[in-house]
């Protein structure tokens, strides 16, 4: 497993992603998602070799307010400590 930051990514997979776990908001307004990745201070993804798994995203101001916004690992790899990887 390998956890970097997320610079680039695939919406589909990103959707694909939420989708697995649930979460509809997103899925259902993609736009938004965009938009919210690329106005994100910080997004790591964990990696099972090229295949992205899982990611962690912040947001705030980028000086004094910094929070998680989401973390989602796709069912298949939960319970294998990559949500905590990817908060450390």
């Amino acid at each position: 497993m390998t956890i970097c930051e997320l610079t680039t990514f695939d919406l589909d997979t990103i959707l694909s992603l939420y989708s697995s776990v649930g979460w509809t908001n997103y899925t259902e307004n993609p736009e938004m998602l965009k938009n919210a990745y690329d106005n994100s201070l910080l997004i790591l993804g964990a990696y099972d070799g090229g295949r992205l798994v899982g990611v962690v995203r912040a947001v705030g101001d980028g000086f004094s307010v910094v929070f998680i916004q989401d973390i989602l690992v796709f069912p298949e790899y939960q319970r294998r400590g990559i949500g905590t990887k990817l908060l450390r």
